[in-house]
C-alpha cells in the first residue's frame, strides 16, 4: 500500500467534508442532478475520445497509486550488481548467472527474468535491445493512462459550466416563480463545485502521480540496459554501481525539468 497516496485522499476529503459542515449541512452541497451532469459529461467525453476501455484504464490507474511501485530503479540497481559480482567472480562467465535467477527467480519482475535469461544463452545484443523496445512499449502506455487524467482535468470544469448554464437557463425561465428560482441556482452553482472539486483536487494530482509512477517505471529500463550492458562487459562492479547510481540521478534531473 502506497501510504501517502491514502493520506492524501483523506486529507483531500477533510479540506472538502469539513468547511462544508461548518458553513452547513452537507446535504445542502449534495445534489445528483449536478453529479449525473459533471461525472456522466466527464465519462461519456472520455468514451468518445478514447473508447469504452478509457473509463476502466482511468479507475486501474488510480488504484495504481494506491500500491507500492513493482519497479524501483535503486533496487534494480542492487541486482544488476549483485549480478555484475557473480560474473566477475566466475571470470567473466555468463554462465553463473544461473546461479542467482534459480536463488532469486520468483523475487524477479518479467523484464529482469528475460534479461536475464538472454545474458545466461549468450545473447548479448538482444538483451539491451529487448530492454529498450519494452521502454519504448511502456512509455506509450504510461502516457495514454496520464494523458486520460489530463483531459479528465479539461473536462470536469467544463461539464460544471455546462450544468451551470443549464441552471441559470431554468432559473430565468422561472423568474416569475420564486420557488424555482433556487433550485436553478443552486444546480448553476453546485455544478461548478463538483467540476472544480474534481479537476484539481483529483484528476490533476492522481494524474501528476501516475505521471511520476510511469517515469519511475521507464528509469528502471534505462537503467537495466546500461547496467546489463556493462555487466556482460566484465566491468568492475564497484564502478557499474557509481555509474548507474550516477546515471539515475541525471535521468531523475532530466525527468524533472
Amino acid at each position: 500500500m502506497n501510504i501517502h497516496t491514502i493520506v492524501g485522499f483523506i486529507l483531500v476529503g477533510v479540506a472538502i467534508i469539513v468547511p462544508m459542515m461548518l458553513m452547513g449541512s452537507l446535504g445542502s452541497y449534495w445534489d445528483p442532478i449536478s453529479v449525473a451532469v459533471v461525472l456522466g459529461g466527464t465519462v461519456a467525453a472520455l468514451i468518445l475520445a478514447f473508447g469504452f476501455g478509457a473509463f476502466t484504464g482511468a479507475i486501474k490507474s488510480t488504484l495504481l497509486t494506491l500500491k507500492k511501485p513493482v519497479l524501483d530503479p535503486v533496487e534494480g540497481i542492487d541486482k544488476v550488481v549483485e549480478c555484475a559480482q557473480l560474473v566477475r567472480k566466475n571470470q567473466g562467465s555468463l554462465l553463473s548467472l544461473a546461479e542467482f535467477l534459480k536463488a532469486n527467480e520468483k523475487d524477479l519482475d518479467p523484464y529482469f527474468l528475460k534479461a536475464l535469461q538472454l545474458a545466461i544463452d549468450g545473447k548479448r545484443e538482444k538483451v539491451v535491445s529487448l530492454l529498450k523496445k519494452e521502454k519504448s512499449t511502456l512509455e506509450d502506455e504510461w502516457a495514454l493512462k496520464y494523458n486520460l487524467f489530463e483531459k479528465m482535468e479539461m473536462w470536469m470544469p467544463a461539464s460544471g459550466m455546462i450544468g451551470t448554464l443549464l441552471g441559470l437557463i431554468q432559473m430565468m425561465r422561472n423568474l416569475n416563480d420564486p420557488a424555482q428560482i433556487g433550485p436553478a441556482m443552486a444546480l448553476a452553482l453546485i455544478t461548478t463545485l463538483y467540476g472544480a472539486i474534481g479537476a484539481n483536487w483529483l484528476a490533476a494530482p492522481i494524474g501528476a502521480h501516475v505521471e511520476q509512477l510511469g517515469l519511475k517505471e521507464i528509469i528502471y529500463l534505462k537503467v537495466l540496459a546500461e547496467g546489463f550492458h556493462r555487466m556482460m562487459n566484465n566491468e568492475n562492479p564497484i564502478e557499474i554501481e557509481d555509474q548507474l547510481m550516477s546515471f539515475l540521478e541525471k535521468e531523475k534531473r532530466k525527468q524533472s525539468k
